[in-house]
């Protein structure tokens, strides 16, 4: 069984025999395949594919529950045309607002300038007839082939960035070596960060943190920074511990269905941090409550669990493992989460580095790494 149950596919394919093949291939994945066509004269108005698009995806997001629910990561919604090239307006609000990948069955036209042709969105999410796929048959075929496992989605937090990010370099090194497969390093907002260092860096050859930082910002940053900057708003953030952490997801959020379809197309992702900002806020606001130590910790416990499950029940985040960097802290969010007689957590895997300077610890650093991949190996 393939790990795609449901298919939606927005077709805008004018010759019958190249739309035919497009239809076996679909249902051969999901013979229930929700297919809509762009009509003659509705092909080039956008307005008109904005509604029929946001027709597809909300049937496919009732999907998500109810008798017969489908996983979100099993679930494919796409754009396949053999007229419109990324320059059409209906291609780019596809990649850029609904963030579904598209199939173009034209032959592939060279992007102006460096910036589209290396935007990261467009790379992932678009494919042409491009000099290695000349037949549009065989185009369809790899486009609607997946393999039979997805990626694997892991997440490392830790309270000292620096180390962390150090560690998620070193950590997606080691993984690259031992599974033999493409592992991408993602940031907090779920955006691609840069690749420059990434590969070929040895252990301690650069401690700035700020050498490494995400292609772009989540669509909602400004606006969570501007809300949690707002005095007027400080009683609510005080009476809601939640709110921080649940406005950050959000955000990582908006880049969720990139997240998915690689981990569709088995490209393994390392998430740098993603909670890790909201965490700390949470930390230090729980910190200063009244009671007893113990009833402030669990306390807390329960707060970080409410928001994994905000994440996973009505944000549709996957599931990730996480590996959890012990500085050696006592009174820090990473040592009240990190212990593992007290409060364990579901699949966090905690691991010690000292911190400091990362060129004193490398040692260090590739012995924790080999730790925590034997056990996401279990």
């Amino acid at each position: 069984m393939g790990i795609i149950k449901h298919v939606a596919v927005i077709l805008d394919v004018s010759e019958a025999s190249l739309e035919q093949h497009v239809l076996e291939r679909v249902r051969q994945l999901d013979e229930d395949t929700v297919v809509r066509r762009l009509s003659e004269e509705k092909a080039g108005k956008l307005p008109d594919f904005i509604k029929l698009s946001e027709d597809i995806i909300e049937k496919n997001d009732l999907r998500k529950s109810g008798e017969g629910s489908v996983e979100s990561i099993q679930r494919f919604v796409c754009f396949v045309t053999d007229n419109k090239t990324r320059q059409n307006g209906m291609v780019a609000y596809a990649m850029h607002c609904l963030q579904i990948p598209v199939l173009s069955l034209t032959k592939g036209q060279k992007a102006k300038g460096n910036d589209d042709a290396e935007h990261w969105v467009s790379t992932i999410l678009y494919k042409d007839l491009d000099g290695s796929h000349t037949d549009p048959l065989a185009a369809v075929n790899e486009f609607f082939t997946f393999p039979d496992k997805v990626g694997e989605l892991l997440a490392v937090e830790g309270r000292d960035s620096q180390l962390t990010l150090q560690y998620c370099r070193e950590l997606r090194s080691y993984l690259q070596r031992a599974w033999s497969a493409e592992v991408k390093l993602v940031g907090p907002n779920g955006c691609d960060m840069s690749e420059e260092g990434l590969d070929g860096t040895k252990c301690g050859e650069t401690d700035n943190v700020e050498e490494q930082v995400e292609v772009e910002s989540g669509i909602h940053a400004p606006l969570v920074k501007e809300l949690l900057g707002n005095s007027q708003l400080e009683s609510t953030h005080q009476n809601d511990h939640l709110l921080h952490g649940a406005m950050y997801a959000l955000n990582r959020h908006e880049n969720l269905p990139i997240i998915r379809y690689r981990l569709q197309r088995g490209v393994n992702i390392i998430l740098c941090r993603p909670m890790s900002s909201s965490l700390e806020k949470l930390f230090n606001k729980f910190s200063r409550m009244r009671g007893g130590a113990e009833d402030v910790r669990r306390s807390f416990i329960d707060a970080v669990k409410s928001l994994l499950q905000f994440e996973g029940r009505w944000l549709d985040m996957p599931r990730r493992r996480v590996v959890l960097i012990r500085e050696g802290v006592a009174h820090s969010w990473s040592a009240w989460l990190g212990n593992e007689v007290i409060h364990p957590l579901v699949d966090w895997i905690p691991v010690d580095v000292k911190a400091g300077n990362i060129a004193d610890h490398c040692a260090s650093l590739e012995a924790s790494v080999k730790k925590a991949v034997r056990r996401l190996s279990r």
